[in-house]
């Protein structure tokens, strides 16, 4: 006779105290946290950046797997009663309970105006949760698609007015920069230009 599954209860507490701050389900708890860790999950490293690398499952019970989920939802129900925070996005079941597509747009519209400004300690903290995670975005394109990317950028900001603080910032940036050969080149050749000549000693106020 085959024996069942057994799956273990488990939580989370904080390095040093009996508050628990998580509820799960594994077959392993403390080979699962070990997975996480070398897979450097995002939620592990704010877990290890909030709370310190001592961070250890407790099994809470043993049960077998048609009961788990309903353990669980009573793990987490008791220590909510109790007065405890966690960081359960449900009552239990697994993962967090799915928006539609309708919340998931209004969601999204009201982010975009969202201007989020935050502490140095948070800044601090982002930095060390994000520390050893590839980028993605910009710095993971290839040099092709950067080159695609800036001259879409800079067609959609042509014509557009330049505040006098943002050319100070564009000045400062490129001041004692050295140049490649081809934009000298190309700087030698449209000075000849009369026009351009003409142009450009008249924005600096030469006659």
């Amino acid at each position: 006779m085959q024996k069942a599954t057994k799956i273990r209860i488990y939580a989370l507490y904080k390095p040093g105290t009996c508050i628990p701050f998580y509820v799960g389900k594994s077959l392993n708890p403390s080979g699962r946290y070990c997975r996480w860790s070398k897979e450097v999950n995002c939620y592990v490293k704010h877990l290890e950046t909030k709370y310190g690398k001592v961070i250890r499952p407790k099994v809470l019970c043993t049960v077998n797997v048609e009961n788990s989920i309903t353990y669980e939802r009573q793990w987490v129900t008791f220590y909510k009663r109790q007065g405890y925070k966690l960081l359960n996005k449900n009552n239990g079941g697994g993962g967090p309970v799915a928006h539609s597509e309708a919340t998931i747009r209004k969601i999204r519209s009201k982010r975009k105006l969202q201007i989020i400004h935050h502490s140095e300690a948070t800044k601090i903290k982002i930095g060390l949760a994000h520390k050893g995670i590839p980028k993605k975005g910009y710095f993971s394109l290839s040099d092709v698609d950067k080159r695609r990317r800036n001259l879409k950028i800079s067609r959609k900001l042509k014509g557009v007015p330049k505040s006098k603080e943002h050319g100070r910032k564009i000045g400062d940036a490129l001041r004692g920069r050295r140049l490649p050969p081809e934009r000298i080149k190309l700087m030698c050749k449209m000075w000849k230009d009369p026009v351009y000549r003409s142009k450009m000693l008249k924005a600096r106020g030469i006659r």
